[in-house]
């Protein structure tokens, strides 16, 4: 009895202590980013989430989750879905985009929390761990101190409030969570409650890898804890050969996604080679910026110059010399101070895709978010130290921590709660970074300040005069103030450095199919196309430059390109084929030829549903035709029906429904109707449709249809 009292009273002790370090989580992570619920769309926010059609769902079914998943662009789906449910949910409201953010980010200190204190009752166990292991009383408040950094540091927000690095974070989510239940799985008692674990681990896997590409590295991250902390540092031949075939299916994987077009730099201003020496400056800057996170040091644009050589600036070498010894270091106490080797080895490891051998962004901030859990596993550790021997100055001392972290997160909020502010900002401490000036003129450009957007963008262009997409991005600015010929200019000036930009073809076409230019319009807008199919206006505009030519075909598969991408512009695709269809239909009629006016009614009908003149000249067709095999009478009184009832008083329309009933043997109602536009068309004055329907009707009365003449 007393044994299981014991029992009760550490399970609910663990509860309560489990439920303190959530409000507490709660707390201050709920209060660094109260300010942030505002922060608007910014750079990368736009094309994957304000302008990505592939994430505007219109209705919550499995079709909408396939299309999204099927568009992804990235190869990023699990990431999209999220978005796609924002915006069915909320639309473009920034704050719900922002709450699941926060949500996620909360979630991720509730993994770190369990980590630290998973690995914390594991080092007493560990051989030759010189570094004192904390008393097992004290993990849950020192895993606690480790969760209220992760949450609270400054360096996060650009993860958190900077809407689409949602990748970033449910990247770590699954990563977090598959790394755990791993570990959950190698402790587990029973073979069945290990391959439960190892189950979930693997589906993790695969939604971390679903959400951003660097999850790849997780199986090397499992490894490393499972060395470190599982098999104290002992060899185990199964987990190196498991280790090795998952680097051959990475490679193998690497080079069916496209393997070295993935290294393709044609589009950066520096060489791999640049890249490779650059990095170590930048992990390094990465580094600082953890250990002294002042809001006036973080930056969304950090301006890094490029390393040309080893000498070139002289920090390279320097910077290689420091990863290299931060490696050797990781080797030397790998032993005897478990947890701060492994805190190297994670950080590193962390950043072995984004800060290597792809061509991306030298810099950003938010690629610390994963590396930063391993130094926060670490840090209990010290803490523990200190609260050994000065219990209440260790206490104090986490809080003042924490509470100077979470005032720094909320201070830099507030940069992110204008765009203009956050480039301002950027310029301000990147001055000589093209990528700033541009985005800062984008922002003034959106709030209508377009002058001062100019200014911007001439700003850059000082800085990069031959740049195609500078120039392009004067060209809206200069349209609003009314300059449309330094717009034009301009955008010549585009085509001529890069006759591919899809951007300016599409403002080419979209001017000459406004003059009458149709050949001119079609191929510019083919041309925007093939660069980027993913924008529905180019696809729209398309399509009715093919209508406006006569090119029914030719103008159907990009307007339903246009409906299906943007479901804004579906009606109006729709009724422009309509029209044209319709038009194109009845002019097959006049000249005779019914097989083909029929094909083009229908479609017309089709694409809307509610053209009555469609729906007209198909019934009359099928009610009246000379040629036997285009006859169909049940089709035409449910066409001629469909006309009616939008236009109930139109005579033509009703004299097209008495045929109908008429070739139906409906006759009495053929009669009924008729006369009844009879009577309207002579209310009208149309002396020459009364005349032509008082025909009709004595036919009817004579058990006839009427017949086309041929």
């Amino acid at each position: 009895m007393g044994q299981s009292s014991a029992t009760s009273v550490e399970s609910s002790g663990g509860g309560s202590r489990t439920a303190l370090a959530l409000a507490a989580l709660l707390a201050v992570g709920g209060g660094a980013y109260a300010n942030s619920f505002q922060a608007p769309f910014v750079l990368d926010d736009w094309n994957n989430i304000a302008e990505n059609p592939f994430v505007r769902w219109t209705s919550l079914d499995l079709e909408s989750v396939r299309f999204t998943i099927a568009n992804a662009p990235l190869l990023r789906p699990v990431a999209y879905l999220t978005f796609a449910l924002n915006h069915w949910f909320g639309g473009y409201e920034v704050a719900g985009y922002h709450a699941v953010n926060l949500a996620i980010h909360l979630a991720n200190a509730c993994w770190v929390y369990a980590l630290a204190l998973l690995t914390l009752r594991r080092l007493p166990a560990l051989s030759q761990q010189r570094a004192p292991a904390p008393p097992q009383a004290s993990a849950p408040w020192l895993a606690l101190a480790a969760a209220l950094v992760f949450v609270a540091h400054p360096i996060q927000t650009q993860s958190v409030t900077y809407i689409v690095q949602r990748m970033n974070l449910l990247c770590a989510f699954f990563y977090l969570a598959a790394l755990y239940a791993f570990v959950r799985g190698r402790l587990a008692a029973s073979a069945a409650r290990a391959g439960g674990c190892f189950a979930l681990s693997a589906l993790s896997f695969v939604l971390a890898l679903g959400s951003k590409e660097n999850a790849a590295t997780l199986p090397v991250a499992a490894w490393l804890y499972d060395w470190y902390f599982l098999r104290d540092l002992r060899r185990e031949r199964r987990s190196e050969l498991a280790l090795a075939t998952l680097a051959v299916c990475f490679v193998a994987g690497f080079f069916a996604r496209g393997g070295t077009a993935l290294l393709d730099y044609s589009s950066r201003s520096f060489t791999l080679g640049e890249r490779l020496l650059t990095q170590p400056r930048v992990v390094l800057l990465y580094l600082s910026l953890i250990a002294l996170p002042l809001p006036g040091r973080l930056n969304l644009a950090h301006d890094v110059p490029v390393s040309h050589g080893l000498l070139d600036p002289p920090s390279t070498l320097a910077s290689l010399v420091a990863l290299a010894a931060m490696v050797a270091l990781a080797v030397a106490l790998a032993r005897r101070h478990r947890m701060a080797s492994f805190a190297i080895a994670w950080f590193l490891l962390q950043l072995v895709i984004e800060s290597s051998i792809f061509p991306l962004e030298l810099v950003f901030e938010h690629r610390t978010y994963l590396p930063l859990v391993g130094l926060c596993l670490w840090l209990p550790l010290p803490l523990s130290a200190l609260a050994v021997r000065r219990p209440r100055l260790a206490t104090a001392a986490t809080a003042a921590l924490v509470g100077v972290l979470a005032s720094g997160t909320f201070v830099r909020n507030q940069t992110w709660s204008s765009e203009i502010d956050l480039w301002e900002d950027a310029v301000a401490k990147s001055p000589g970074l093209i990528r700033a000036h541009t985005n800062l003129g984008v922002a003034l450009e959106h709030a209508g300040r377009h002058q001062e957007a100019i200014a911007s963008y001439d700003r850059a262009l000082a800085l990069d005069p031959d740049s195609a997409e500078l120039h392009f991005d004067r060209v809206f600015s200069l349209r609003a103030l009314g300059r449309e010929d330094e717009a034009e200019a301009e955008l010549d000036r585009v085509l001529a450095l890069q006759p591919q930009h899809a951007g300016a073809n599409h403002l080419k076409g979209e001017a000459a199919l406004r003059r009458g230019d149709l050949g001119t319009a079609i191929a510019h807008l083919e041309r925007a196309i093939a660069v980027d199919p993913r924008v529905a206006a180019s696809h729209h505009l398309l399509g009715i430059a093919y209508l406006a030519r006569g090119e029914l075909e030719r103008a159907a598969p990009p307007l339903q390109v246009a409906a299906r991408l943007d479901p804004r512009l579906g009606p109006a695709a729709r009724r422009a084929f309509a029209v044209a269809s319709a038009s194109r239909g009845l002019s097959r009629l006049a000249q005779g030829d019914g097989a083909g006016a029929l094909l083009d009614l229908r479609a017309a009908l089709a694409a809307d549903p509610g053209d009555a003149i469609a729906a007209n000249g198909l019934a009359w067709i099928l009610a009246t035709s000379a040629e036997p095999r285009l006859r169909n009478p049940e089709e035409a009184v449910r066409a001629a029906e469909l006309a009616v009832r939008t236009r109930p008083d139109d005579p033509g329309l009703l004299d097209t429904l008495g045929a109908a009933y008429a070739s139906d043997g409906r006759f009495a109602e053929a009669i009924e109707t008729s006369q009844r536009a009879e009577n309207i068309a002579s209310a009208q004055g149309d002396a020459a449709l009364r005349d032509r329907i008082r025909e009709r009707v004595e036919r009817y009365r004579a058990g006839e249809a009427w017949v086309a003449s041929p």
